[in-house]
């Protein structure tokens, strides 16, 4: 009797490519063909819920060359203001730093809206969408994180030829 037929590792990684993190954290689950052969073959890791900023669980992922950070930016409560997620930005750093082989890194969310672009707080002079407070709240991290990035960069924690898009 012929033994099952399987996909190499390397095919399996491809197929993850292709996943949202959140789906490729259950594919691990599957067993050790996934969880430890085909890891080292993704390339591409998007993540799509607060939940998966999980630094160590993202080193099982050595080969990760892009990394798409689509949770950053979350709807607010009108359908086309949308703002950083705190949660978010304050692991963002960490996250990149911890991913060694990364050339390209996306931080925004999910595009919705009128012609699928969306709008940040930090283009909203409408005074009546935010107070003062919350515009002066927001510009305030989506800054912090700015510069965070900025830091890491001189520090050389991250490649100068790292683009963050």
């Amino acid at each position: 009797m012929a033994p099952p037929p399987h996909l190499p590792a390397s095919c399996l990684g491809a197929i993850l490519n292709f996943l949202p993190y959140s789906d490729v954290r259950k594919c691990m689950l599957a067993g050790r063909a996934m969880a430890i052969g085909a890891a080292r073959y993704v390339d591409v890791l998007s993540i799509d819920k607060a939940s998966g900023m999980d630094v160590p669980a993202l080193r099982r992922f050595p080969s990760v060359t892009v990394l798409k950070v689509v949770c950053l930016i979350e709807l607010v409560e009108d359908p086309d203001v949308y703002k950083v997620n705190a949660g978010v930005a304050a692991k963002v750093v960490p996250l990149i730093t911890s991913l060694p082989e990364l050339k390209k890194v996306y931080l925004g969310g999910h595009a919705s809206g009128i012609n699928g672009g969306f709008r940040c707080y930090y283009d909203i002079d409408d005074e009546e969408v935010l107070s003062d407070a919350e515009r002066d709240e927001r510009q305030l991290l989506f800054r912090t994180l700015v510069e965070a990035l900025g830091a890491a960069y001189d520090s050389r924690a991250l490649s100068p030829n790292l683009k963050i898009v």
